[in-house]
């Protein structure tokens, strides 16, 4: 049974049993320390994620890229009976570390693998050790953003969710929101709204597989559905096309723009 909902009054912080939550996204240099957890989340977000986990008694948890480490520490203090293991590609850094650990109710049902890909493929193996079971009552792929991780990501994740559960994909849209100017880390890349296109023709074409998609404008979110699907699965092998050309168009930067940005000209 969960404990009492977080109260959330202010977009920048909040405190639950104990710890100070420091939530606003227009800072991404802070770090989680001894003035308190970053979870770079707006308070709607938190919200859902916490009705989610009360609603549909959801107990092991998967999220692809911790950052500092924010939704290891609220969800199982919220949720007692909740099992959470984190990806996250950069190295551990001893805040984070100390944060879990000086909170003996939590410790031991986190688990974070650090210096590891969102789309490393032992992390199978290495989930199913931590819950004792295959099966996931959600997934949070809040890592790379890009399309080609988390595309393998979906498809080594999303067959180990229980029928039902949801497999949520946050800041899908960034190739498309107003007056957003692509960093590093995405001016070359596909767009991350290509597997949203996949994961909706998916749910035509496997509908046992795929129960539902639900479109926001930076998250959408895909209930798994009752099929068995096999080891080794790959998207691709599912997509049904009825004689349509089974190549999808690829949304990636164009030539133009990346001439532009390179001139310094680029404006998103």
């Amino acid at each position: 049974m969960a404990n009492a909902r977080p109260i959330i009054e202010s977009d920048d912080e909040f405190t639950y049993a104990g710890v100070r939550y420091i939530t606003s996204t227009s800072d991404y240099s802070k770090r989680t320390g001894p003035d308190g957890v970053i979870l770079l989340k707006p308070k709607s977000w938190i919200e859902m994620y916490c009705d989610l986990v009360e609603r549909e008694r959801v107990e092991r948890v998967l999220e692809l890229g911790v950052w500092q480490g924010g939704m290891s520490i609220l969800l199982p203090s919220f949720e007692p009976a909740l099992r959470y293991m984190g990806v996250e590609h950069s190295q551990a850094t001893a805040p984070i570390m100390a944060a879990i650990s000086a909170l003996p109710q939590i410790k031991d049902r986190v688990r974070i693998d650090f210096e590891t890909s969102q789309s490393d493929p032992s992390l199978p193996a290495r989930i199913a050790a931590h819950f004792g079971s295959s099966e996931l009552d959600l997934v949070i792929d809040d890592a790379s953003h890009r399309y080609i991780e988390s595309r393998r990501s979906f498809e080594l994740f999303f067959p180990m969710l229980r029928p039902g559960a949801a497999y949520i994909v946050e800041d899908w849209a960034w190739a498309h929101w107003q007056n957003y100017r692509l960093d590093r880390h995405f001016a070359s890349q596909p767009s991350l709204s290509n597997l949203l296109f996949e994961v909706s023709i998916l749910a035509a074409s496997e509908p046992e597989m795929v129960a539902s998609v639900e479109v926001r404008s930076a998250m959408f979110i895909v209930r798994r559905g009752a099929a068995e699907i096999k080891p080794g699965w790959r998207l691709s092998e599912s997509l049904r096309f009825n004689g349509q050309s089974s190549r999808l168009p690829l949304l990636k930067p164009s030539i133009r723009y990346l001439i532009q940005r390179k001139l310094g000209l680029a404006k998103g």
